[in-house]
């Protein structure tokens, strides 16, 4: 209900703001009969309320880019709400000051989103036990431990020596293979692994004081940055071209890919995703190649005059920085790149909004509209 319910503000929001009925309606489709999306309504996963978050979120921003602060303030609290729910949205607090620089609507409408996300954080911030923050620190240790010990080639200290044993066969294995799509499965799974059936351990062997733990596994990064940047740079492109979704055909390539690579004791774990149907690949494939050019064009045209212009560009910088944000932290599965996917879906409602313009006006007079 909560989903639906988003998906039609949203869609209303996105036909006012755009003034162009076909692109809500397309958009109300877009999220509303995709069942790659709705399915997650029926787990109990948090991508659901994340995902009406989102949604929500663009109702707001539709009323922030006419310069209404409670526009801005709805974001504020929808932003808050959804940090709780998925630390990833963070990404779009943001968004807040970048709609009232588009909107031109002053500093006090920026600011006024600001407070309301502030506001509830704190609460929750007060509400929250003690030893909860430690239980949370240590539990983001465990989830970048994964993703950042692969980027440790040359050792710094001793800690530094053992994550490089852990990782070594790994690492040669990412090194022998040219295919992206190989390299990139290999990755997530080895990631997975590492968090999940390597983490607890190890952390008890080589870091016995929990509260070291974090700053540990962040200085992995840290003192790696061009590593740290081809590793986003990676999981960018692994989110715009969805590795994992193949079809029978280069399922059966990645098996023969696979099976020729040197051997390794972590094959049980080293599998290709399973094979989708043909035209649900080339159809996401074809959607995404057609949103990444829609998302480029809207954020460099956002500075127009224009709620439209101002509408279209922030939800392309939302698209771009709920990415960044997952690319820098974790694996652009295919259900991290769908939570941002609202937002793909006003690119692609522009496009279309666009074109319905073009058609409205060399449509000759006294035609029927």
């Amino acid at each position: 209900a909560l989903y639906f319910l988003a998906a039609g503000l949203a869609a209303t929001a996105i036909a006012r703001v755009l003034q162009s009925p076909p692109a809500g309606v397309a958009y109300l489709l877009f999220v509303g009969a995709n069942p790659e999306l709705v399915k997650y309504c029926f787990t109990v996963l948090s991508e659901a309320p994340s995902l009406a978050g989102a949604m929500l979120l663009l109702a707001a921003a539709a009323r922030a880019v006419d310069g209404r602060a409670s526009g801005f303030v709805a974001m504020g609290l929808i932003a808050a709400v959804a940090i709780d729910l998925r630390p990833v949205n963070w990404s779009w607090v943001p968004l807040i000051p970048l709609a009232a620089l588009l909107a031109r609507a002053g500093w006090r409408a920026g600011f006024a989103g600001l407070a309301a996300v502030v506001v509830p954080l704190v609460a929750l911030s007060l509400a929250r036990p003690p030893a909860a923050d430690a239980d949370r620190r240590d539990f983001a240790a465990l989830n970048l431990f994964g993703k950042f010990a692969l980027l440790v080639e040359v050792p710094r200290d001793a800690f530094e020596a053992d994550v490089a044993e852990q990782t070594r066969a790994m690492r040669d294995r990412l090194d022998a293979t040219d295919d992206f799509g190989v390299a990139f499965g290999l990755r997530a799974a080895y990631a997975e692994h590492l968090r999940y059936g390597e983490w607890r351990d190890f952390a008890a062997r080589a870091l016995p004081a929990p509260e070291t733990r974090l700053d540990k596994v962040l200085a992995l990064a840290a003192a790696r940055p061009a590593a740290f940047v081809a590793e986003i740079a990676r999981q960018l492109r692994g989110f715009w071209t969805m590795p994992d979704l193949i079809d029978a055909r280069e399922r059966g390539a990645r098996e023969a890919a696979l099976a020729a690579l040197p051997d390794s004791p972590l094959r049980a774990i080293e599998t290709p995703p399973a094979a989708r149907p043909t035209a649900v690949v080339w159809g996401t494939r074809a959607i995404l190649a057609i949103g990444f050019a829609l998302s480029l064009a809207l954020m460099a045209a956002a500075p127009y005059p224009g709620a439209a212009w101002a509408f279209a560009g922030l939800a392309a910088f939302a698209l771009w920085g709920n990415w960044t944000l997952v690319a820098a932290l974790h694996t652009a599965l295919p259900r991290y790149a769908l939570g941002a996917w609202p937002f793909l879906g006003v690119c692609l409602a522009a496009a279309i909004a666009a074109t319905h313009r073009i058609w409205r006006s060399r449509r000759p007079r006294g035609t029927r509209p």
